[in-house]
């Protein structure tokens, strides 16, 4: 928590320095591939799936980001095969630092993320749990509005079934830049 109120003081004391006119976009589309490393009550799995966001940014230094997310796999435990679903909605202040062909960021998101177990017996089980996701990656600038996403790594925090969770996210694409400031 304290690196989270760290990141977003340091966010707002630079939303008062000026950008280009021309470099910051005035929002920007990520769409890409996510693969989750999830551990609930000891079974440890991984998922696939994808990742969407749309930040808006304010100056060249800050912005709000929503970010959502589909996260799909299946777990073998004890003999039985069960499906997982997972979805996540995602709000919060992301910081990046521009140059001309990079663009390192970091965010702290919360919002909501909704687990099912499907095929466990003749029952689904899902439920919903806070979720907080803070991290960070890399664009690179490889046309005017367009640039790739290598790396997207964060740490997420839920809370489902009673227990605890701290994942890792990993996160790649493509990002499309709109407008400019």
């Amino acid at each position: 928590m304290r690196n989270a109120v760290l990141i977003i003081g340091f966010a707002l004391g630079l939303s008062g320095c000026g950008a280009a006119a021309d470099d910051v976009p005035k929002a920007e589309i990520f769409g890409g591939y996510s693969l989750l490393r999830a551990d609930i009550h000891g079974m440890k799995f991984n998922t696939n799936g994808w990742n969407a966001a749309v930040t808006g940014n304010l100056n060249r230094y800050f912005g709000v980001t929503a970010d959502m997310g589909g996260q799909y796999g299946t777990v073998a435990e004890s003999g039985v095969s069960m499906t997982v679903h997972g979805h996540s909605f995602l709000f919060g202040p992301t910081v990046s630092y521009r140059t001309n062909k990079l663009k390192p960021f970091a965010h702290v998101l919360f919002g909501v993320s909704h687990g099912s177990f499907v095929n466990i017996g003749p029952a689904t089980i899902s439920e919903n749990s806070f979720a907080l996701d803070a991290g960070g990656g890399l664009d690179i600038k490889i046309a005017r509005h367009v640039s790739i996403r290598p790396v997207q790594l964060d740490w997420r925090s839920t809370s489902f079934f009673n227990s605890a969770q701290d994942n890792l996210r990993y996160a790649a694409g493509i990002v499309l830049n709109f407008g400019g400031h």
